[in-house]
């Protein structure tokens, strides 16, 4: 079977990762190029050097898939370990190009219309957008909204990060949610029609991101929670429901891997430990793992490593050699490669922001 690579914090990672790239794409060439599984396809691949204006591609009303470009990690409105969600609103002149520019980046991403009208496309679909509509995906599925010759649009949106999902208590019900956002059931609608509720909810949250409380900042993401049950309560009707004893068994080792890399993330502990501790086989664990939180547990091991690294940079003033070793690093090297694969910077420069 071939591998995949992913772009995730702005670099290419190697290993099978199901779930996290589109369906029909794949990723090659050690990570620097997307293309189609078929070999005819009429899209050159996306090569990471080149500038999103490169992909001007028209549509409206069409079910053709559109190359796309990878969401750049250094916006304002990316997702981050210090944020892990963001909140924003755009006021789209009218335009009848569609949507010319798809993208992908991590986490879900839900979006919603305040007025105007315009059309979103997903993965391939396009899709009108009335007022009060709303939408949510797996942000890893390419998709973007544009206004219309008729009008333009204001146009909100959140990305919220799967780290800040899987933080929510009680673990189970966060779980839940998100493998509802992440993987609807086929027969999901992708657009909730005239759910003004959900628009109002996800406004106050939109205010109080951008207030200047202190405290406000906890208030947006109390609605953001609310807006993200209200999508989930919406889709679950007509579907399984994720508290039946088969998606308990599915969750259960999941809950506990993550619980046992929290614990000794500084130990060296590999695959076949956190395996054996959940009493699955590593391949079955690492498909739950990655289906669930959209990392393997590897993956989510060195993320875990490197947040503890950022804590102790920026709270103590132990030797950089030090904190790697503390944080379950053995080469320094890696721990430098990883770090700034990760953060985009070098633990002195995180270091810096401190002082």
């Amino acid at each position: 079977m071939r591998s995949r690579a992913l772009f995730r914090h702005g670099v290419a990672l190697r290993g099978e990762c199901p779930g996290l790239v589109p369906a029909g794409w794949f990723v090659v060439d050690g990570g620097r190029n997307l293309s189609r599984h078929s070999a005819t396809s009429p899209y050159r691949p996306l090569a990471a050097h080149d500038a999103p204006g490169l992909w001007y591609f028209c549509c409206m009303h069409t079910n053709k898939r559109l190359p796309f470009h990878r969401f750049d990690p250094g916006s304002y409105d990316y997702p981050t370990h210090e944020m892990p969600y963001y909140i924003g609103r755009r006021n789209l002149p009218a335009h009848d190009a569609g949507v010319t520019s798809p993208h992908v980046h991590g986490g879900i991403e839900a979006g919603m219309v305040i007025s105007g009208q315009g059309v979103l496309y997903l993965d391939g679909q396009t899709y009108e957008l009335a007022h009060d509509d709303c939408y949510f995906t797996n942000a890893m599925k390419p998709h973007g909204a544009a206004s219309t010759v008729q009008g333009e649009m204001l146009y909100q949106y959140a990305h919220i990060n799967i780290e800040a999902l899987a933080s929510v208590v009680p673990p189970g019900s966060a779980f839940d949610m998100m493998q509802i956002l992440l993987s609807p059931p086929e027969n999901a609608a992708t657009v909730l029609r005239n759910r003004k509720d959900i628009v109002d909810i996800f406004s106050t949250a939109h205010d109080s991101f951008h207030g200047k409380n202190h405290f406000d900042m906890i208030r947006a993401w109390s609605f953001v929670l609310r807006g993200l049950v209200m999508i989930a309560e919406e889709i679950l009707p007509g579907t399984t429901k994720p508290n039946s004893p088969a998606h308990h068994a599915m969750k259960k080792p999941v809950l506990e891997a993550v619980n046992f890399i929290h614990h000794q993330y500084a130990e060296p502990i590999t695959l076949q430990h956190i395996a054996a501790h959940c009493s699955v086989s590593p391949s079955h664990l690492s498909h739950l793992f990655t289906e669930i939180m959209q990392y393997s547990p590897i993956e989510y091991r060195n993320k875990v490593r490197i947040d503890n690294a950022i804590r102790l940079l920026l709270d103590t003033d132990e030797k950089i050699e030090k904190i790697a070793s503390d944080t379950g690093f053995e080469s320094i090297s890696y721990f430098y490669t990883l770090f700034r694969r990760i953060t985009s910077k070098s633990p002195a420069e995180i270091r810096s922001c401190a002082h």
